[in-house]
């Protein structure tokens, strides 16, 4: 892959005794190659040292989507390992009823110790589980006939049970009896809700889930699944226009939640700071559209990651990472990571970060997991196919690696 490197100089903080992100650390450098056509999410199994990204391009709120795959990554090198071959299904949409669609993943999340891979369908209103040995199908909600709601992200308990944030709430895939079997809950939630990607002080046993509809985390009791309480993010800049909560992180021995907001209007965007009662500590305003939010514990820092706008990438912004310490809650650096739309980032156990995006600046390239429409067989190619439509080049994201050194 082609690798553009950036040397960004990092300005020690005033309490660089009590923390590794200053000891010696006075740059950040990125690596970033072509990843997959229309990424959304990145998974990370330490042990194995390989990330899992999901890939879905060119699906519209009319129709679903022709090459969709999940990646199997080597974590040093970022080169693609295997790709899965997603189930074929009918479409789904008005006036499509006789073509087929990929059943796509959106959402990611690991289950390291039983060799999982979870994922949502957002687009086919599932949830399927994959083995992260062969990326073989081994659960599928579709399958099973199992309701589920449109999903948006996952959570993976230590027994093996799944949590799926969505819009109007959320629901628990129990953890398997001896026998293999899973019971799936109703949707559980109250008011209006798109909840997001949730996070866990498993100390505590409590979950904290952000939703973008209301502006408020929600906290879930991860030993009844129940929602135990919710706590409003009021804007920084101007209290009444609404904040758009995305990512949540906590610091347990702090007793700190660190919340990344969108922004409205051109305010109240950044990081927030609240303690564990919901009472604000503090507000950092930066970015565009800040959405994806990452902890690095041991160093103190926190990764938000700038979406940007809509538009081309010099309309649109972004791209960027910025770089916090939690102890001082002050702005390290900010680092130019991808030319827009960075949509997820993972910690590597070297204290690297993965961030994929949506840039979209990668030319096309052929690859295995093209949908005919109409057979419903897959076949390599470098453009998609819609009948009706001119085909399209099946250009691609980026993946990038930003060290911390």
């Amino acid at each position: 892959p082609t690798y553009t490197t950036l040397e960004i100089s990092m300005v020690p903080s005033a309490s660089g005794e009590e923390q590794k992100s200053t000891l010696g650390a006075n740059h950040f450098s990125v690596d970033r190659s072509a990843g997959l056509a229309g990424q959304y999410q990145v998974a990370y199994n330490p042990e194995e040292n390989v990330l899992f990204v999901s890939g879905s391009f060119n699906h519209t709120k009319t129709h679903g989507t022709l090459c969709a795959t999940i990646a199997r990554i080597n974590a040093d090198t970022l080169q693609v390992e295997k790709t899965a071959v997603l189930p074929a299904i009918p479409e789904n949409n008005p006036g499509l009823e006789n073509l087929f669609q990929i059943q796509a993943a959106y959402g990611l999340a690991v289950d390291n110790e039983r060799e999982l891979l979870w994922t949502g369908g957002t687009r086919t209103n599932s949830v399927t589980a994959y083995s992260q040995k062969d990326l073989s199908r081994v659960w599928d909600s579709l399958v099973l006939e199992v309701e589920m709601l449109t999903p948006r992200e996952l959570y993976v308990a230590p027994n093996g049970a799944v949590l799926v944030t969505g819009m109007g709430g959320y629901q628990v895939i129990s953890a398997p009896t001896a026998e293999g079997e899973r019971r799936v809950s109703p949707l559980q939630g109250e008011g209006p809700a798109m909840l997001l990607g949730p996070v866990a002080d498993e100390s505590r046993s409590l979950l904290y889930i952000p939703n973008i509809v209301r502006d408020e985390i929600w906290v879930v009791d991860m030993n009844t699944w129940e929602l135990a309480r919710k706590l409003p993010v009021i804007g920084g800049e101007d209290a009444n226009t609404p904040v758009g909560v995305h990512g949540v992180e906590i610091v347990s021995t702090r007793g700190e939640l660190y919340v990344s907001a969108q922004g409205r209007e051109g305010k109240n965007g950044g990081l927030y700071v609240l303690s564990f009662e919901g009472e604000h500590l503090a507000y950092l305003p930066f970015g565009k559209m800040p959405t994806d939010i990452l902890l690095d514990a041991e160093r103190h820092l926190l990764y938000v990651a700038d979406f940007g706008g809509k538009g081309e990438a010099a309309v649109a912004g972004g791209g960027t990472i910025t770089v916090i310490n939690t102890l001082n809650r002050a702005i390290i650096d900010t680092v130019q990571v991808a030319p827009t739309r960075i949509n997820h980032q993972v910690l590597l156990k070297d204290g690297s970060v993965i961030a994929v995006d949506k840039a979209g600046d990668y030319p096309a390239a052929e690859v295995p997991y093209v949908l005919d429409a109409r057979s419903g067989k897959y076949y390599e190619a470098a453009e998609e196919n819609r009948p009706g439509e001119d085909s399209r080049p099946i250009v691609r994201d980026g993946i990038a690696k930003v060290y911390v050194s």
